[in-house]
């Protein structure tokens, strides 16, 4: 059975839920006065290391280039570095031309920054779309990490799921798709992939319902991110109530909680890998 852990690498001024809150011209001013990124991510890596696991770490560019020797310190760790984008934009809010353009430019940053072939990607909030996915394996990457099938984040994007090719992996044509895990739980579709839903769910809850997605498909995607372990963030003005709890709630025990789950699901005896080493035989079967 295998444990794919990933984590975003992004601040917490760069979240969607901030967007009417904070302009992106200022992200500049924010880096510089209260960039929080590199010590929150150093900080999963002095995580993993404890463990002795490896993760996927899917890098925003636009952080990779104000931060090379973080994206340097991920990849010399044993880490798979993979591409989040340029600067967090939605997918489906992008012509073409400009998809094209993100995801050259962020993969062709973190490579020069890594020595690396980037081979995997994740949309911003889950922006997923059918023809996007087909751009994203045009432009050369292998698999895609960014299908989320709850239904309850108007934000998550939707594909026509998908040719499964063996025990947990999906194709959209020849792209891999590696999908957020959901699972039914008192009728309702749950969703049990990490993030917001891992700080709010009780979590010998949520290790239940890991466990049991892991039995059914063999595998098993967390992810969460850099900035959900780190209860010292800003609290940000003008935000609407909703987003306002989704982002802060269950900040402050996020990194213990993570730390107990990671130790819970190594006694059941699971592999840790990078999501590459996990698609990398179906991808060979393309």
């Amino acid at each position: 059975m295998n444990f794919l852990l990933s984590f975003d690498v992004e601040d917490w001024f760069q979240v969607e839920n901030f967007r009417g809150a904070i302009d992106r011209s200022l992200w500049e001013h924010w880096d510089r006065r209260e960039g929080r990124v590199v010590g929150n991510t150093l900080k999963l890596l002095e995580l993993l290391d404890r463990h002795g696991i490896k993760a996927t770490f899917f890098v925003l560019a636009w952080i990779a280039e104000r931060h090379p020797e973080l994206v340097r310190e991920v990849s010399s760790c044993g880490m798979e570095v993979a591409s989040h984008g340029y600067a967090h934009e939605l997918t489906y809010g992008m012509t073409e031309e400009e998809l094209k353009e993100d995801l050259r430019r962020s993969k062709g940053i973190l490579e020069d920054i890594t020595g690396k072939e980037v081979l995997g990607y994740r949309a911003p909030s889950f922006s997923i779309t059918q023809e996007v996915s087909k751009v994203v394996g045009e432009v050369g990457y292998r698999y895609d990490s960014s299908y989320n099938p709850f239904t309850g984040n108007k934000r998550y994007g939707s594909v026509d799921l998908l040719v499964k090719d063996g025990k947990g992996f999906y194709r959209i044509g020849d792209l891999v798709e590696v999908p957020i895990p959901l699972v039914k739980f008192m009728g309702l579709d749950f969703p049990v992939g990490g993030g917001g839903y891992f700080r709010l769910c009780p979590l010998p809850l949520f290790k239940a319902l890991a466990r049991r997605y892991l039995r059914e498909q063999g595998y098993y995607l967390f992810y969460l991110h850099s900035w959900e372990v780190d209860p010292g963030q800003p609290r940000v003005k003008g935000v609407p109530k909703g987003y306002y709890l989704r982002h802060y709630f269950g900040l402050q025990g996020a990194y213990a909680k993570l730390d107990r789950f990671i130790a819970d699901m190594r006694d059941l005896g699971v592999k840790f890998s990078s999501i590459w080493e996990f698609v990398r035989p179906a991808v060979g079967r393309c």
